[in-house]
Order: C-alpha cells, then structure tokens, then sequence
C-alpha cells in the first residue's frame, strides 16, 4: 500500500455527504495499518454542484462548491483533495450544451482553485442514475420540466457523457482522474446477471454496496491497494462496526461540514461540544472492542478440497493454499497475477502436495516497490507457514512482470520461472508503442510504476534488458507457454526476448508456442507438459 501521510479532503454532493465509502475505508486502515497517518476529512453536501445550476422547481437554489471552496482549502490546507460532482450539475434534464457548458467550466475552475492552493486534485466521475432503483416517476425526452423528483428516464446518458468528458479532457488537467460511473455500473450490470431485480439505491444514491464499489476503487487509486475480498468480509461479518464508524463518522463530518460552511439550508443538528466528545470516544471504544473480539483479516475456507487461508501482509490480500499432504521439503507455487484464472496447473501441483500462494499486489505492475514488498512478503510466508526458501514463480500476463523484475533482484531466492502470454516490455503493453495494444489507464500506471514518463519511456529498454540478462546468466529454469496470434501482448515483443536471450546462453528453458490462439486462453488443459517441466526442474 502507497504510504500516505497528511490530509485527503472530500467535497461533493449527497453521495459524499452521506460518506459510507469513507467509513469503508477507516475500517480498511484500522484493520491493516493501524499506523496510517493520513486524515480523510468529508466536506460534502448534499445538492451541491459545480456548475451553479439549480432546476426551476427544487426548492431552494442549490449550494455551489465555489461559494466555499477557497475558505475550506484555506482552512483545511489539504495534500489531496478529491472531487466528485456531476449528478446535480446536469439537473436530471437531457443533455444540452449550455448546462454541460456550464458543468465542464465549473469543473475546471475547481481544479484551478484547488491547485492555487497547492492541493492535489482528484476528480472522480459522478456515479450513474440507476433508472430501474428509481421510485418516482420519470420524465421523457419530449417533457419541458425535469427535476430530481422527476428525472429524465435517460438521464444516465448525460452523467455518462460528462464522465466520458472527464476521463478524457481532465486527465492531463487534474492530477488524477478516476472513473467511478463506469465501476458502478459494471457493478450494477453484475449483480443483476444473477438478480434481475437488484435495488442499487434510490436511484441516484447508491446502497451499501455500492459505497463499498466507491471505497474499493478509491483505495486501488489513491492508495494503491486492490482489494477483493475485504469488502465481501466486512459486508457479512462486520456490518456492526461499518454501523460504528459511519456513526463517529457523520457525527465528526458534521460538525466539520458546519464549522465550515455552506449554502444549503438544511444544518446538520450538533451535539454540544463535551457531548460530542463523549460520544466520539464512546463510539471508538467499541469500534476497538469489536475489532478485538472478531477477527476480520484472517479466515480460513474451502478451496477445491483444499484448505485456504487469506490474511493481510501490509496491507495487501494474500491467500495461501495448503494441500492436504504436503512434500517433506514444502514446495510451494507462488502466483503473481489473477488467483484463481487459468488454474489447472496451480491445482494439479496442488494435489501433488504443493502450497499455493497469492498476495494481490495488481497495478503495481512489477516496479521497484513490488518487488521490494515481495521480498519482505516472501521472507514473512516462509517463515508463517515453515515453506521452502525457493518458490516457483508463475506469470500470467502482466503478472509476468513481477515474475521477471523479482527473479531478477532476487535470483538466489527463486527456483524456476513458469510464464504464460507474459508481459515483459511495458511498451508494448500497455503502452501500445509496437504491436501490442495500448489500455490508457494502464499505461499511465504502469509508467508510474516504473517512475518513467513519456520522455522518458525508452530508458525501460535498458531495465529489461538487465533483467533478461540476469535471469539467463544464472539460469533459472523456465517454461514459457503463448499464443502464436496474441494481438494483445504479442509474443515476438514479448515472450520471445526471453526465450532468445535464454537460448543464447544455452539456459534451461521450454517454450510451447499455441497455433492460432491470442491472449487467451491461458495455459494447457490438461496442464502435463507444464507439470513435467516444473517437477523436473523446480531447483
């Protein structure tokens, strides 16, 4: 997780007002870095906008950031500032010019005050209007009057444009941009696959889950943690103190957001000073309470007949599985990327008493901080689970990344490499600078992973042809499985540089190349030929 320190503000409308996703992720760092020193101050409220525009028909004009923005930066003198506007600012009517205009200004001049103040700016796309959760009436394209009463039916388009907007006119302007309408709705889409009828919210507020979806993204893009099953865990088994968080929350956030200021003229009610006190550290003595008697970071489940067992390490999800007899010596598959995807072979060595291991360190692509995190991760399962010194590190795609840059500072700390339509040189993916295919979002990762920028892009070839040398001259047997028609990650940018380099050297290594078959799938089914080459030559 990317060490933060100091104050992250949050200004927005209703769905920052209310603040869930931030109790969501109090409990993540209260859970698993306790040490954190970052404060995450909520300055919403609800109806504001950052274009100014009010509907005819809502019955008070509505708040507008700019009335108070310079006095919160000015007062707060926050490191980042996190911005979501959007589901107001389009007053639910069908797109026009003039009230998209007016947001994209509005939008605009926020970033420019926010850097006047030397604050980081973050703009996140508004969340989308979910028509079917909507239980009022809704409007239609050839009514005059909408309001958020009654929303235009389509009224998603608009949001859905000017987060399109964001994504790609604000990135270079803002500092970061994040696109929470398109997880949202993802999220939506999925959940109904399997429950038709699923309520996301009201409508325009999303549910629990849904500032869970908020919390999840924020913390993979601010933080740099991807997280998966933290949420499914706290949703079931910790629901009680999301409940006291989001109630010292809302108590602190409103007291915050009147000392402040705003235009909107509902005031939260506040408790006297000494009372509020009390209640502040009432509700924090059982939020410790509840953390010391129920073990939310650790569990042990069933996995194909296997046991496993996830827990966090600094912060990260890691899962551990154990076979039901293991090999005297401990041998263990260590996977870089996608648990669970593609996994016949993961399973196979399985049942042949091998350990599994996974810690979801996504989007960190392999960098000097990965590996940094894999080596101390790597000395901590050892010894917690009394495994070999060597693993054997499985790449699958980017994971092929981390595969690479660990075994090539630490060689003397891995025994064999399997990799699989393995990304080797980011410039082919996800920088779409040869064959391969360019993913935007990726990309500007993936550089920042590497501390390189587009200037600068080129010095990677001298990191990657360091590392295939090291991997090489000390002959780390690997096994290199691809498709010979990969578009995405094609193997002559990729695969090949190892398999070339290996051969040069007269290295041990087997490269299986699939006739007519792209990115995917993955592996062999059965996986035979992977098995052999593992069990034969895993040092």
């Amino acid at each position: 997780m990317q060490t933060m320190t100091g104050k992250v503000l949050f200004l927005g409308d209703s769905v920052t007002d209310d603040g869930k996703f931030i109790s969501f992720i109090h409990s993540y760092l209260l859970l698993n870095k306790p040490e954190c020193q970052v404060e995450l101050i909520n300055a919403g409220v609800s109806s504001e906008t950052a274009s100014g525009l009010s509907e005819p028909s809502h019955p008070f004009p509505r708040p507008c950031v700019h009335d108070r923005v310079d006095h919160i930066l000015a007062e707060v003198m926050p490191e980042i500032v996190v911005v979501c506007y959007g589901m107001n600012d389009g007053i639910y009517y069908p797109l026009s010019e003039e009230r998209f205009n007016a947001y994209k200004n509005g939008m605009k001049q926020l970033i420019n005050k926010i850097h006047r103040h030397n604050s980081k700016a973050i703009v996140v796309t508004p969340p989308p209007f979910d028509a079917q959760s909507y239980q009022g009436e809704l409007g239609q394209a050839d009514e005059e009057e909408f309001s958020f009463l009654r929303p235009y039916a389509q009224y998603d388009e608009v949001l859905r444009t000017y987060s399109e907007w964001i994504m790609h006119e604000m990135d270079d302007y803002a500092d970061q941009v994040i696109d929470l309408h398109r997880e949202l709705s993802e999220d939506i889409v999925r959940r109904r696959q399997d429950h038709p009828a699923y309520q996301s919210g009201d409508g325009i507020h999303p549910n629990l889950n849904g500032h869970w979806v908020i919390a999840r993204l924020l913390m993979k893009e601010i933080f740099r943690v991807s997280l998966e099953r933290f949420g499914e865990r706290i949703l079931t088994d910790g629901l009680k103190l999301i409940e006291f968080i989001a109630e010292r929350d809302r108590l602190t956030h409103n007291e915050i957001k009147e000392a402040l200021g705003h235009t909107n003229p509902h005031k939260a009610e506040l408790l006297p000073a000494n009372e509020l006190e009390a209640k502040v550290a009432d509700l924090n003595r059982q939020i410790h309470r509840y953390i010391g008697q129920h073990n939310l970071v650790e569990s042990v489940q069933e996995w194909h007949g296997y046991q496993r067992h996830d827990y966090f390490f600094q912060g990260y999800e890691v899962i551990v599985i154990k076979p039901l007899i293991p090999l005297d010596d401990r041998r263990w598959i260590w996977r870089m990327e996608f648990f669970g995807a593609f996994d016949e072979a993961d399973r196979e060595m399985a049942s042949r008493g091998w350990h599994l291991v996974y810690i979801r360190m996504s989007d960190l692509y392999g960098g000097a901080e990965a590996v940094e995190l894999m080596s101390e991760f790597h000395e901590q399962v050892v010894a917690k689970y009394e495994l070999s010194d060597k693993p054997v590190l499985i790449g699958f795609s980017r994971g092929g990344l981390y595969a690479l840059h660990y075994a090539a500072k630490y060689d003397k700390k891995v025994s064999m490499i399997y990799m699989d339509a393995p990304v080797i040189d980011i410039r082919s993916w996800p920088g779409g600078k040869g064959s391969g295919k360019v993913s935007r979002r990726e990309w500007k990762e993936c550089k920042r992973a590497f501390h390189l920028s587009e200037q600068s892009i080129e010095e990677y070839e001298s990191i990657l042809e360091s590392a295939i040398a090291r991997i090489a001259n000390e002959n780390i047997p690997m096994i290199l499985v691809a498709g010979d028609s990969d578009d995405i990650v094609p193997y002559d940018e990729n695969g090949q540089r190892i398999v070339d380099s290996y051969r040069n050297r007269n290295a041990t290594f087997e490269v299986i190349l699939k006739p007519g078959i792209g990115h995917h799938p993955h592996g062999l089914n059965p996986p035979d030929e992977i098995v052999r080459f593992i069990t034969d030559h895993a040092r």
